[in-house]
């Protein structure tokens, strides 16, 4: 991981993961994305981005991680901000501070499209035992985006 992260220079002291795809959750648009990592870029962060499907790997830090590199670099982030998905599930366990946004879900096989207001009680990392909810906020991110900043306090 040390050697895929040194060749696209990204700063392991000051960074945010930003993880902004899931397979069950609809898409936010790239434009709220590029607005959000230019904010944290403004407040002096470097970004990594984890998209694997879409143009997000070509505008900003990536490099393929396998599932283990990722754990191992997401322990060193300062924040992770992540479209809900399965993958934040095993972050809980890193006592890096999250922001998990939430959408509806898409149609998938065996369920059917979910809304928003359904999906966040029935999927928040809060449900789960152990969890340190200081560390968490979770953010109905089908709200306007300046209510979605000011809760992400940027």
């Amino acid at each position: 991981m040390l050697e895929k992260i040194k060749k696209i220079n990204l700063n392991l002291d000051n960074f945010v993961l930003i993880i902004p795809e899931a397979n069950t959750c609809k898409e936010l648009p790239e434009s709220f994305w590029e607005e959000l990592i230019e904010k944290y870029k403004s407040l002096g962060f470097d970004i990594f981005v984890n998209a694997l499907n879409s143009k997000f790997n070509s505008q900003y830090k990536y490099t393929f991680l396998d599932f283990e590199e990722l754990f191992s670099l997401a322990k060193k982030a300062k924040r992770i901000i992540a479209l809900r998905c399965g993958l934040i599930e095993l972050f809980t366990e890193l006592n890096v501070p999250m922001d998990i946004l939430y959408t509806g879900f898409k149609n998938r096989i065996f369920l059917n499209a979910m809304d928003v207001k359904y999906v966040m009680p029935g999927f928040s990392l809060y449900n789960f035992p152990y969890i340190k909810k200081e560390l968490i906020r979770e953010i109905n991110a089908e709200e306007s985006v300046e209510d979605i900043f000011k809760k992400l306090e940027i």
